[in-house]
């Protein structure tokens, strides 16, 4: 934990993966030290966070619903913000309520979360923050061990990148109605199917112009059908063309994260191994699904 701080400074966001034992439901963390006053603006992309901001006096729980377009969201100087960013559809195992009607919101943590994250508000430095909240979230698994779902196949379909798709073919393998399927995917991620991999896609070629790809191969690569496609999707998502978005005109947090190798895990050892002989149920991620 030591060496994470040390790799965080003013204006820096540091991301890490998980521990094993949430890595099928969290996607990784963050945390940024020091901010600086003014906003932070956000991508679309089909997740959902739990941030903490910690200011000395007081750590404040939000929760971050998938958003559809450009976001700004204010940052308090010189607070802390640490984050959770769950994988597209398993925040349902934390949530008190569907993904849905956090949807473009930011909610009080709270109000949204079915886990308990009373012991991370006692806490004042970041290294405790973000052991409490791991511990509160690999706790609440451990009570209420995952469930796989229909909409986990979805997600990593469309994940997969596995060329053009159709809902319908999808619900057929998977013997139930297109209908049912869109509910139940909107329920759990918080967005209908198309937009989702809309959205997959524009952060696909996102991707392509951070790494200074040409657009024409980044247009191609994610899937869109020419570069005029791929600006239609980016005036419509941030508004900005792709040129401008691959030079930096704004600097969204997702492009700001600094990525560490591994996982950075802050249970310690004595609850990982007592975590571990209680957990039942099926993995999370794997192939099955239920009802």
């Amino acid at each position: 934990m030591r060496a994470l701080l040390q790799a965080t400074g003013p204006g820096r966001v540091v991301a890490w993966q998980p521990c094993p034992l949430l890595s099928g439901c969290v996607d990784h963390y963050w945390l940024g030290i020091d901010s600086e006053p003014g906003s932070t603006t956000l991508l679309p992309d089909g997740r959902v966070d739990v941030v903490l901001e910690l200011t000395g006096a007081a750590t404040t729980v939000r929760v971050y619903g998938a958003v559809t377009a450009r976001a700004e969201v204010p940052l308090q100087a010189g607070a802390t913000y640490v984050g959770v960013q769950f994988r597209p559809g398993r925040s349902r195992h934390f949530l008190a309520s569907s993904a849905v009607e956090l949807t473009d919101r930011c909610v009080a943590g709270a109000d949204a979360l079915a886990c308990s994250l009373e012991r991370v508000h006692d806490q004042a430095s970041p290294d405790r923050a973000i052991a409490a909240l791991e511990q509160a979230l690999a706790a609440h698994l451990h009570r209420n061990p995952p469930q796989p779902s229909r909409v986990d196949h979805v997600v990593a379909t469309l994940e997969a990148g596995c060329g053009p798709w159709r809902i319908g073919d999808v619900a057929r393998a998977l013997e139930v109605s297109p209908r049912q399927l869109e509910r139940q995917f909107l329920r759990d991620v918080g967005l209908p199917p198309k937009q989702f991999a809309m959205i997959r896609r524009f952060n696909e070629a996102a991707a392509h112009l951070r790494a200074r790809r040409p657009a024409v191969v980044a247009a191609t690569d994610a899937g869109y059908a020419d570069q005029s496609d791929m600006c239609r999707a980016f005036q419509r998502y941030i508004g900005q063309t792709p040129a401008a978005y691959g030079r930096g005109d704004v600097t969204f947090l997702q492009d700001e994260k600094v990525w560490l190798d591994g996982p950075a895990t802050c249970l310690p050892t004595d609850a990982r191994s007592h975590t571990a002989a209680r957990s039942s149920g099926p993995k999370v991620g794997t192939d099955a699904v239920t009802t």
